[in-house]
């Protein structure tokens, strides 16, 4: 069994490791665009001894459509992979070319999946494995494993243990797709239940204190950590990226303030934010100008109570 992975992040790494000791990993295919998450996927998959090769948009149908052909895969494997593959290139392995996407599809098709997942608050995702049929995230499904959002959880450390998960899902759909022939197993897709998100904009990462309640916070705070660099507010004029909060609970009498307004900030136990709704946070980490610091830090810089965080403008910058 020879197969090449498409990928463009540090997650497959785990899946290409379990593979390579099955001697099935013929190659790694990543997108020309460096970008800190692929270059460490470079790192260890060269350090596994793996070939891998870098290729643009246009190079696919092209360059390396022949340098696939030139190894005959019995399989194509995509895992994280931003470009449309043509469709001359899925047609090349005998036994297909399938696709490892985290969510239960046809739930949130297309871009950032984990990030929608956790900022809508949902509470289970899962990993899908489909054919690919030359559209982002349509063709009939294979598989799939249902794998539980825990509350607090930021989209890093989901996406992890959804890497790990893949592993055995990965494993159990190639020995589906060897020994059984495609009408067993294959399933379409329920359109009737299907979502397609984008990319998170700039006003998608942006807290809303006047709109968004505390818990809505938490999630688009999880969701943004790590790969979006954090929730986006501004303070003292500058923008800054929170990385991590918690609801928090002040005792009875407590003041109110408008939303966005720091109530308590104590080098000891830190900066708490009014919420709507008589709610609060307590702001864990965040990144400023200078440097990544948490809620103490903050405090000990001299942040005190009734300052405000105010929701970015996002109508003033053209992203």
């Amino acid at each position: 069994m020879k197969i090449i992975l498409f990928a463009n992040s540090f997650y497959p790494v785990t899946l290409i490791d379990s593979l390579l000791k099955r001697d099935m990993v013929a190659g790694v295919i990543a997108a020309q665009e460096l970008n800190p998450y692929n270059v460490r996927l470079e790192e260890s998959v060269k350090m596994m001894g793996i070939p891998f090769r870098r290729f643009s948009r246009s190079e696919l149908s092209s360059t390396a459509m022949q340098w696939i052909e030139n190894i005959r895969p019995d399989m194509i494997l995509v895992f994280t992979f931003g470009y449309k593959i043509p469709g001359v290139v899925l047609g090349i392995p005998r036994l297909g070319s399938y696709n490892v996407h985290f969510s239960l599809l046809p739930k949130y098709r297309g871009i950032a999946p984990l990030f929608w997942q956790i900022r809508n608050g949902d509470l289970k995702g899962g990993i899908t494995i489909h054919c690919m049929d030359g559209r982002f995230d349509t063709g009939p499904i294979v598989s799939q494993v249902s794998v539980d959002i825990y509350p607090g959880e930021n989209q890093g450390i989901y996406a992890a243990r959804l890497s790990y998960a893949a592993v055995e899902a990965v494993l159990a759909a190639i020995e589906i797709i060897t020994n059984q022939e495609p009408s067993s197993y294959l399933k379409a897709q329920d359109e009737s239940e299907r979502s397609c998100h984008k990319a998170p904009s700039i006003h998608d990462l942006t807290i809303d204190w006047s709109a968004q309640s505390a818990a809505e916070i938490v999630n688009l705070v999880n969701a943004a950590n790590p790969a979006c660099q954090g929730a986006i507010t501004m303070f003292r004029g500058q923008m800054i990226r929170v990385l991590e909060v918690s609801l928090a609970m002040l005792g009875e009498g407590a003041p109110k303030y408008t939303p966005g307004t720091i109530v308590f900030a104590d080098v000891s136990q830190g900066i708490f934010v009014q919420c709507i709704e008589g709610e609060f946070l307590r702001l864990n980490v965040i990144e400023m100008v200078e440097g990544v610091i948490s809620g103490f830090r903050m405090a000990a810089l001299g942040v005190r109570a009734g300052e405000v965080f105010e929701s970015f403008n996002t109508e003033v910058i053209n992203f």
